[in-house]
């Protein structure tokens, strides 16, 4: 079951990433058109939950450590940054 909610977590992750990637772009719309924010948190919120409900799981499953959870947080943001297209260094 942590397992399975790791992957929807990943997966989560990936697809709101390419969702802000395409409304940061500007597809569908005219470009000289600001990007929607309210659609923008709600991709952000779909990251957040996934990683809460995978937490709630580890810990159902009984596991107590925190390195699930915490790899889980930190491999989901390097997937959505990367589908983002974030760069740390200009260029």
């Amino acid at each position: 079951m942590a397992a399975a909610c790791t992957v929807a977590t990943a997966l989560a992750a990936v697809t709101a990433g390419l969702a802000w990637r395409l409304e940061l772009s500007g597809l569908g719309r005219p470009r000289d058109t600001e990007p929607r924010l309210p659609y923008l948190a709600l991709l952000g919120l779909a990251v957040v939950v996934p990683l809460a409900v995978t937490v709630a799981t580890c810990r159902w499953a009984g596991i107590t450590t925190w390195l699930v959870p915490i790899a889980v947080a930190v491999g989901s943001l390097v997937l959505f940054l990367a589908v983002t297209g974030f760069r740390l260094v200009g260029g």
